[in-house]
């Protein structure tokens, strides 16, 4: 191969990788960046340790509570997406016959609304909508992050705090209840979609999953009504 042929042979494989670069950018789009935690500037100050332990006990009788089904009995309030049933509620609605995990049940935020308003029944928690304030009784997994936590290191947790967990694009994809940490092993209550229930379990902090999808831990800030 002459030199001018190979030079010229050398500029197109640099264009052709340079096009095929430009389209694995265009393919893959801008990554998604994590919320910002808004609550940190906001001036609330943290809910009551009381409150928050009084909302992990609450937390602990969705996991723990046994109920018939089917002649079979069963343990924890089943998981349902969209769910925002208290204990109580959902004892009923089986009672009635509402099946468990499709017409009674509670969600990852349902499980932190419902255990919040058993602690403290005037709880309120902010949403941002047209540039202002509001004072809203349930709200998102995402919206408690955003607007509702002041965000601390999880060796700073206490019983009843919260914990973030994010999909692969950074967003926030669920919350748990903070219970205690044992040398790595952080334990809480979360309603597992996996499980198909409300659980208790733990992870440790050296483990991949938590490296790659714990968002971060939080303190639930008041919001007086």
């Amino acid at each position: 191969m002459t030199r001018r042929v190979k030079f010229r042979f050398l500029r197109a494989a640099a264009a052709l990788s340079g096009l095929a670069l430009a389209w694995v950018c265009v393919l893959a789009g801008p990554a998604l960046a994590a919320p910002a935690a808004e609550g940190n500037a906001s001036g609330r100050a943290p809910v009551a340790d009381g409150v928050a332990r009084r909302a992990l006990e609450e937390a602990l009788r969705f996991a723990d509570v046994i109920y018939q089904w089917e002649g079979r009995a069963e343990q924890g309030v089943a998981y349902l997406w969209g769910g925002r049933m208290s204990v109580d509620e959902y004892l009923q609605a089986v009672a009635e016959g509402k099946r468990p995990g499709v017409e009674a049940g509670v969600d990852a935020s349902g499980l932190v609304v419902q255990a919040y308003r058993a602690a403290d029944p005037a709880i309120r928690f902010v949403v941002e909508s047209g540039g202002g304030e509001q004072r809203v009784r349930d709200v998102s997994s995402g919206a408690l992050y955003r607007w509702n936590v002041r965000t601390v290191p999880v060796d700073e947790l206490r019983p009843g705090d919260l914990i973030f967990f994010q999909n692969s694009s950074g967003q926030v994809s669920g919350v748990a209840i903070f219970e205690r940490r044992e040398g790595p092993n952080v334990h809480f209550v979360v309603a597992s979609a996996n499980s198909g229930k409300v659980i208790r379990t733990f992870l440790n902090v050296n483990n991949e999953y938590w490296k790659t999808r714990v968002l971060g831990a939080g303190q639930l800030l008041e919001a007086s009504p």
